[in-house]
């Protein structure tokens, strides 16, 4: 192909592309996970909104908050939900 230039991957686009490719894979598991009822009391949605914004956030609250999003499926759509919104705001802003 003459003339045409081909940009090659970095290591660093294959890790974007893994990481999207992850994102994807753990989103479809928790969407398609039935809800179940919590055993804890779930974080108040401003909390996860703000770990997933890269917000600071006490480093005991994001611990506890982590750990919650593991076992709360409805509490990790929250935070899938946030992850979409921030993801569009980088991508307008750039």
């Amino acid at each position: 192909m003459a003339g045409t230039h081909m940009k090659s991957k970095t290591k660093a686009d294959y890790r974007e592309e893994k990481d999207r490719w992850l994102a994807e894979v753990v989103k479809k598991a928790v969407l398609s996970a039935p809800t179940s009822p919590c055993t804890t009391k779930c974080p108040d949605p401003a909390i996860i909104r703000d770990l997933v914004f890269h917000k600071p956030v006490a480093p005991e609250i994001t611990k506890d908050v982590a750990l919650h999003l593991t076992e709360c499926p409805d509490c990790a759509r929250i935070a899938l939900t946030y992850r979409e919104e921030y993801r569009e705001q980088k991508e307008n802003s750039v």
